[in-house]
Protein backbone atom coordinates (compact mmCIF):
# COMPACT_ATOMS: atom_id res chain seq x y z
CA UNK A 1 0.00 0.00 0.00
CA UNK A 2 2.87 2.37 0.77
CA UNK A 3 4.11 2.26 -2.84
CA UNK A 4 0.63 3.14 -4.11
CA UNK A 5 0.36 6.04 -1.65
CA UNK A 6 3.75 7.41 -2.66
CA UNK A 7 2.77 7.20 -6.35
CA UNK A 8 -0.55 8.92 -5.60
CA UNK A 9 1.25 11.64 -3.66
CA UNK A 10 3.51 12.32 -6.63
CA UNK A 11 0.49 12.31 -8.93
CA UNK A 12 -1.26 14.70 -6.56
CA UNK A 13 1.67 17.13 -6.57
CA UNK A 14 2.01 16.89 -10.37
CA UNK A 15 -1.72 17.51 -10.91
CA UNK A 16 -1.76 20.44 -8.50
CA UNK A 17 1.23 22.04 -10.22
CA UNK A 18 -0.45 21.71 -13.63
CA UNK A 19 -3.80 23.04 -12.42
CA UNK A 20 -2.23 25.99 -10.62
CA UNK A 21 -0.20 26.80 -13.76
CA UNK A 22 -3.50 26.87 -15.67
CA UNK A 23 -5.04 29.18 -13.07
CA UNK A 24 -2.13 31.62 -13.32
CA UNK A 25 -3.32 32.43 -16.87
CA UNK A 26 -6.79 33.43 -15.69
CA UNK A 27 -7.60 37.07 -14.83
CA UNK A 28 -8.51 37.63 -11.15
CA UNK A 29 -12.05 38.63 -12.11
CA UNK A 30 -12.67 35.25 -13.74
CA UNK A 31 -10.70 33.31 -11.12
CA UNK A 32 -12.93 34.70 -8.34
CA UNK A 33 -16.18 34.75 -10.36
CA UNK A 34 -19.09 32.87 -8.78
CA UNK A 35 -19.98 30.21 -11.33
CA UNK A 36 -22.84 28.78 -9.28
CA UNK A 37 -21.00 25.51 -8.74
CA UNK A 38 -20.67 23.70 -5.41
CA UNK A 39 -18.10 26.14 -4.00
CA UNK A 40 -18.75 28.97 -6.44
CA UNK A 41 -15.48 30.19 -7.85
CA UNK A 42 -12.30 28.49 -9.02
CA UNK A 43 -10.55 30.00 -5.99
CA UNK A 44 -13.09 28.71 -3.49
CA UNK A 45 -13.03 25.25 -5.08
CA UNK A 46 -9.22 25.06 -4.79
CA UNK A 47 -9.37 26.55 -1.29
CA UNK A 48 -11.84 23.80 -0.32
CA UNK A 49 -9.34 21.15 -1.40
CA UNK A 50 -6.68 22.80 0.75
CA UNK A 51 -9.01 23.04 3.76
CA UNK A 52 -9.84 19.33 3.58
CA UNK A 53 -6.17 18.38 3.22
CA UNK A 54 -5.31 20.46 6.29
CA UNK A 55 -8.22 18.88 8.15
CA UNK A 56 -6.90 15.38 7.39
CA UNK A 57 -3.34 16.32 8.38
CA UNK A 58 -4.73 17.48 11.75
CA UNK A 59 -6.64 14.21 12.13
CA UNK A 60 -3.59 12.11 11.25
CA UNK A 61 -1.56 14.00 13.85
CA UNK A 62 -4.25 13.32 16.47
CA UNK A 63 -5.17 16.98 16.86
CA UNK A 64 -8.85 16.53 15.99
CA UNK A 65 -11.03 18.47 13.61
CA UNK A 66 -9.72 22.02 13.26
CA UNK A 67 -12.26 22.96 10.57
CA UNK A 68 -15.85 22.19 11.64
CA UNK A 69 -17.36 23.53 8.38
CA UNK A 70 -16.58 23.38 4.67
CA UNK A 71 -17.97 26.90 4.26
CA UNK A 72 -14.80 28.44 5.63
CA UNK A 73 -12.36 30.05 3.18
CA UNK A 74 -8.79 29.95 4.45
CA UNK A 75 -7.05 31.99 1.74
CA UNK A 76 -8.06 35.17 -0.10
CA UNK A 77 -5.67 35.38 -3.05
CA UNK A 78 -4.26 33.05 -5.67
CA UNK A 79 -0.72 33.82 -4.50
CA UNK A 80 -1.55 32.88 -0.91
CA UNK A 81 -3.42 29.74 -1.98
CA UNK A 82 -0.58 28.60 -4.24
CA UNK A 83 1.97 29.01 -1.44
CA UNK A 84 -0.23 27.12 1.06
CA UNK A 85 -0.90 24.41 -1.54
CA UNK A 86 2.83 23.86 -2.09
CA UNK A 87 3.52 23.74 1.65
CA UNK A 88 0.64 21.34 2.24
CA UNK A 89 1.76 19.08 -0.61
CA UNK A 90 5.20 18.95 1.03
CA UNK A 91 3.58 18.02 4.38
CA UNK A 92 1.47 15.32 2.72
CA UNK A 93 4.52 13.99 0.91
CA UNK A 94 6.49 13.80 4.15
CA UNK A 95 3.59 12.07 5.87
CA UNK A 96 3.31 9.48 3.09
CA UNK A 97 7.09 8.88 2.95
CA UNK A 98 7.38 8.52 6.73
CA UNK A 99 4.38 6.20 7.03
CA UNK A 100 5.03 2.53 7.49
CA UNK A 101 2.85 -0.35 6.35
CA UNK A 102 1.93 -0.96 10.00
CA UNK A 103 1.29 2.76 10.57
CA UNK A 104 -1.12 2.81 7.64
CA UNK A 105 -3.28 0.27 9.48
CA UNK A 106 -3.53 2.52 12.55
CA UNK A 107 -7.08 3.65 13.12
CA UNK A 108 -7.89 7.35 12.99
CA UNK A 109 -11.07 8.49 14.69
CA UNK A 110 -12.82 11.64 13.48
CA UNK A 111 -16.12 13.41 13.24
CA UNK A 112 -17.53 13.78 9.74
CA UNK A 113 -18.47 17.29 8.65
CA UNK A 114 -21.45 16.96 6.28
CA UNK A 115 -23.29 14.08 7.97
CA UNK A 116 -22.08 14.43 11.57
CA UNK A 117 -21.00 11.08 12.97
CA UNK A 118 -17.92 9.84 14.77
CA UNK A 119 -16.22 7.09 12.80
CA UNK A 120 -12.92 5.23 12.65
CA UNK A 121 -10.94 4.36 9.57
CA UNK A 122 -7.43 3.03 8.89
CA UNK A 123 -4.98 5.83 8.05
CA UNK A 124 -4.14 4.23 4.67
CA UNK A 125 -7.78 4.23 3.58
CA UNK A 126 -8.18 7.81 4.77
CA UNK A 127 -5.21 8.93 2.67
CA UNK A 128 -6.77 7.29 -0.39
CA UNK A 129 -9.98 9.17 0.43
CA UNK A 130 -8.00 12.43 0.62
CA UNK A 131 -6.44 11.86 -2.82
CA UNK A 132 -9.81 10.93 -4.30
CA UNK A 133 -11.32 14.11 -2.83
CA UNK A 134 -8.58 16.18 -4.45
CA UNK A 135 -9.13 14.56 -7.86
CA UNK A 136 -12.88 15.15 -7.64
CA UNK A 137 -12.53 18.86 -6.91
CA UNK A 138 -9.62 19.40 -9.31
CA UNK A 139 -11.99 18.12 -12.00
CA UNK A 140 -14.55 20.70 -10.90
CA UNK A 141 -11.92 23.45 -11.10
CA UNK A 142 -10.98 22.24 -14.58
CA UNK A 143 -14.63 22.37 -15.61
CA UNK A 144 -14.86 25.91 -14.24
CA UNK A 145 -11.81 26.89 -16.32
CA UNK A 146 -13.38 25.31 -19.39
CA UNK A 147 -16.66 27.15 -18.74
CA UNK A 148 -14.71 30.40 -18.97
CA UNK A 149 -13.01 29.46 -22.26
CA UNK A 150 -9.68 28.20 -20.91
CA UNK A 151 -8.34 24.78 -21.90
CA UNK A 152 -6.80 23.09 -18.85
CA UNK A 153 -3.91 20.65 -19.07
CA UNK A 154 -4.50 16.90 -18.89
CA UNK A 155 -4.61 15.60 -15.31
CA UNK A 156 -5.34 11.97 -16.16
CA UNK A 157 -3.60 9.45 -13.87
CA UNK A 158 -2.63 7.22 -16.80
CA UNK A 159 -1.08 10.22 -18.57
CA UNK A 160 0.91 10.95 -15.38
CA UNK A 161 2.05 7.32 -15.16
CA UNK A 162 3.17 7.25 -18.79
CA UNK A 163 4.91 10.62 -18.45
CA UNK A 164 6.75 9.79 -15.20
CA UNK A 165 6.99 5.99 -15.23
CA UNK A 166 5.57 5.88 -11.68
CA UNK A 167 3.00 3.22 -11.02
CA UNK A 168 3.50 1.33 -14.28
CA UNK A 169 3.45 -2.41 -13.88
CA UNK A 170 5.43 -4.81 -15.92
Amino acid sequence: MKAVLNMMMEYNRWANERLFADCERVPEEIYHRDMETEYGSIHKTLDHILLVDLLWLERFAGRGDKYPSFDETITDTFKELKARRQTTDEELSRFCQESTEVGLTRMVQFRTVLDPATIEQPVGGAIILLFHHQSHYRAQAQAQLSMQGYEPQILNLMFFQRQTGLGLMG
